[in-house]
């Protein structure tokens, strides 16, 4: 039974590890999310002021002016890309918290069967460590029983 509960414990531990490698993966994805986001507003918000770091397309755009209509479709194309973004930030969200909660439910779940398996080892140990007790004092029974049958005749 001790055998059976070490190697339950043992893919408890396994269990308990892919759960957190998976967490930390759920944590990292959540983050480049957010990063990306802010880097998509952060151009847009740019781009809106006017400021743009230095490339052949800002310099050209500088020396020979830019298409007002031009200008609004990048800025509403940029939108669109933040509003994924932002789409893909919130599903990003709802996964982590979604696995979150399962791996508490899941938590809760091995932590019962791990008291219920420590339970049924005590009390099988208790058990055991009864018919010891009583297979001694059978035992001691039987050598009293035997000193004092023999002391009698005398």
């Amino acid at each position: 039974a001790l055998m059976d509960f070490l190697k339950d414990q043992s893919s408890y531990c396994d269990a308990i590890k892919s759960i957190v490698e998976k967490h930390e993966e759920l944590v990292e994805d959540n983050t480049k999310q957010e990063t990306k986001l802010g880097v998509k507003r952060t151009a847009r918000d740019d781009y809106a002021n006017h400021k743009m770091n230095f490339s052949v397309y800002s310099l050209k755009s500088k020396l020979f002016g830019e298409n007002e209509e031009r200008r609004y479709a990048k800025i509403e194309s940029m939108d669109s890309d933040i509003n994924d973004a932002v789409l893909h930030c919130q599903n990003s969200d709802i996964r982590l918290k979604e696995f979150n909660k399962n791996a508490l439910i899941e938590f809760d779940i091995y932590k019962k069967m791990k008291e219920e398996q420590i339970r049924e080892i005590l009390r099988s140990y208790c058990l055991l460590q009864v018919r010891i007790a009583k297979s001694a004092l059978k035992s001691w029974t039987n050598i009293r029983d035997c000193f004092s049958l023999e002391q009698t005749p005398l």
